[in-house]
Order: C-alpha cells, then sequence, then structure tokens
C-alpha cells in the first residue's frame, strides 16, 4: 500500500463505533451501522512512510480518501456537503513561511485558514496532527511570530494531535507516533555489494538529507576514529557538495532513494543511528522512531520530547547528550559492543505499536 494518486481507497474492517457529540441523533446512529469516512491531507503524490502507515492504521475504522481542496470546492458548491465523518490535517505549518527567504507570511497564514475553514465544510470532525512548533528553517526574527500563528490556528480545530505526551494541554492529545514496517525483501545484487563493502563498525544518518538537520555540525564534531555513513534522498545538490567537502576520510555520503529493506539492513549492520538535529522547532523525529522499529540503538541530542519518551521504554536504546560535541565523545567512547535490544521490543511495540494508536483514534474519532 502506498499513499500516491494510485492508492486504492482503504475499506474498514468491522468497528463498534460510538456517537460524535456533535452529531444529531439519527447521524450517530447511522454512525454505529457504517464504517466512518476519513479525509487524509496528505493523501495522494506522495512517498512519506509516515503518510502510509497513519493511513493504513486508519482503514480499521473506515474508509480513508483525500480532503478537497478550497479551489475546488469554490469552483463546484454542490460539493459543500459534509460527506466526512473526520478529516485528519498535517503539516499545515510549512505555509506559514516563505520559500524564497523562510520569513513568516501573512499570505500563507491566510491560506491555511481558508484551508481549515473549508475542510470544516466538508467534514464534522476536523483534527490537526502538529508534528513542529514552527516550520522548519524559519528565520530568526520570525520564529516566535510563526510559533504564535500556529498556536492560534489549533483553536479551529476540534482535537490537536502531538506525538509527545511531555506538552499537553486542554486541546492537545497525544498520539503514538506509528512504527516502520520491517522490510526483508532480499537486498539486489548491487545492494549486497555495498552493504559488503561497508565497515563493520559504521554509524549511521539515515533519512532525508536537508539544510535544518545541520548535518555539516554533526560531521565537524565526529570523532576520526569512527566510520559514518550519511544516506538518503537528497533534493539540494549544493548542500550535498558542501557536505562532501566537510567530509573526512572517515565519512562516507550517499545521496539518493534507497530501498525500506537496503536502509534497514544498513541500520542494523551499524553500531547505531545518529540524530545530530534536536531543533526547537520540532517535537520528535521520524528518524527516532525508524530505529526503534528495527531495534536499532539510537544516539540523539537532548529534547524534551526524548526525555519523556525514554521514560516509557527505558534507557538503553537511546543514547542521548546535552550537545554534539558530548554526543560525539559518547561515540568515540562507545567501544563495548552493541548490546541487542530484542528483549526491549516488546515493550516499544505496546507503547508505540498500531494498537495503541488506534485506541487513540477510536476515542478522538468518535466523541
Amino acid at each position: 500500500m502506498t499513499a500516491t494518486g494510485a492508492t486504492p481507497t482503504l475499506r474498514a474492517r468491522d468497528l463498534q463505533s460510538a456517537p460524535d457529540s456533535a452529531a444529531a441523533p439519527h447521524e450517530a446512529s447511522e454512525a454505529l451501522r457504517r464504517p466512518l469516512r476519513i479525509g487524509y491531507m496528505p493523501y495522494g503524490g506522495t512517498t512519506n512512510k509516515y503518510v502510509e502507515r497513519v493511513i493504513e492504521i486508519l482503514g480499521a475504522f473506515g474508509s480513508v480518501s483525500d480532503l478537497p481542496r478550497p479551489k475546488s470546492l469554490l469552483r463546484r458548491p454542490s460539493h459543500v456537503r459534509r460527506k466526512f465523518d473526520a478529516a485528519i490535517l498535517n503539516w499545515v505549518e510549512f505555509d506559514l513561511v516563505r520559500q524564497r527567504d523562510q520569513g513568516f507570511s501573512v499570505f500563507g497564514f491566510a491560506k491555511v485558514l481558508a484551508r481549515v475553514l473549508a475542510v470544516r465544510c466538508v467534514a464534522r470532525r476536523v483534527i490537526y496532527v502538529r508534528h513542529n512548533l514552527y516550520p522548519h528553517g524559519t528565520r530568526e526574527r520570525d520564529i516566535e511570530r510563526a510559533r504564535r500563528a500556529l498556536d492560534l490556528l489549533e483553536r479551529l480545530f476540534d482535537v490537536v494531535l502531538v506525538h509527545s505526551g511531555h506538552d499537553l494541554g486542554a486541546h492537545r492529545d497525544y498520539v503514538p507516533h506509528p512504527l516502520y514496517r520491517v522490510d526483508d525483501t532480499p537486498l539486489t545484487a548491487d545492494e549486497e555489494r555495498v552493504l559488503s563493502a561497508l565497515p563493520d563498525d559504521c554509524y549511521a544518518v539515515f533519512g532525508r538529507i536537508e539544510r535544518y538537520k545541520r548535518i555539516e555540525k554533526l560531521l565537524a564534531a565526529f570523532p576520526a576514529s569512527r566510520n559514518l555513513l550519511v544516506f538518503g534522498a537528497a533534493e539540494d545538490p549544493a548542500y550535498v557538495e558542501e557536505l562532501r567537502a566537510l567530509a573526512g576520510p572517515n565519512v562516507r555520503l550517499m545521496p539518493g532513494y534507497v530501498s525500506d529493506a537496503f536502509a534497514q539492513a544498513v541500520i542494523r549492520r551499524s553500531r547505531g543511528l545518529v540524530l545530530a538535529h534536536a531543533e526547537r522547532d520540532m517535537i520528535v523525529s521520524g528518524s527516532l522512531f525508524y530505529g526503534l522499529s528495527i531495534g536499532a540503538r539510537v544516539f540523539a541530542l537532548e529534547s524534551p520530547a526524548l526525555s519523556w519518551i525514554r521514560q516509557r521504554i527505558g534507557g538503553e536504546p537511546i543514547h542521548v547528550a546535552r550537545d554534539l560535541p558530548t554526543l560525539c565523545a559518547a561515540i568515540a567512547a562507545d567501544h563495548a559492543p552493541a548490546p541487542p535490544i530484542a528483549e526491549r521490543q516488546s515493550l516499544i511495540d505496546a507503547e508505540f505499536g498500531d494498537r495503541r494508536i488506534e485506541a487513540v483514534f477510536r476515542r478522538v474519532l468518535q466523541s
């Protein structure tokens, strides 16, 4: 299953649903007899594994499809009717800043406002999953403005979900970040060749190679006695070249798309997954959960969300430090064999598995 435009509509499994508190009696009764109709944004045109996993989980409750855009509703007013039981929106914050200079955009704020109001016209319940406190890379002097604007937009939603329990309030609820599927697809001959050429004591940075992750700062601090592989999709060739210029002989850059099976094989073979960014904008990193999904150790910078997560699952899988020099010093001193954490996987699954996520969505979709 993919979250692209070719994705078929997901169908429901059996669900004994509770009535929506805002629904009229006949609507609530009808909801008990039929699967829910859920709109999701973004839906088409993305290969985001997070989106794929959440849409897959939501399929337990009913059909999941794309939401109409405001322009389409204006062109076809007859379509303005509440055909969705619930709508779930992600990453609306990125329209709050201009692409050219990452400054706050009043037009972008109005665009998000119009989108949310349009969704309210077609859905009985509107849910926002807030992934960031403000958009990645926001210009320094506009950070507080963007944060306040996003806090204000939260009030337009019936429920705001976040992936950490460290900062909840009357209007925010916690939903676990989904774990990713383990892919045991056999590697191709080329993938096997690349994997066998990697040093055994390699640490890995995996995910989109983007400036906001400040990988250059990791390269500057990474110990020369340790090997590092940085790999994942990259859409900024200039940034990749900057990293190449900084990389020492112990650092290998491998920009470009890789299969899940290959990525997981590399991370399993590595001594750990390194998260070099813990920016003020981000609540949690999806890379953390990618590592936890396949039983890898994670080396990361301290954050309120990480502290909360470590309390839930124990500290061993996640090694944290207050800054990059301290983190890199811990990696340099990491001589012990990487301990297996298979025994902790059941606890990780219990905290972040599909059943736990379904329980939250069951409550917020039908309350």
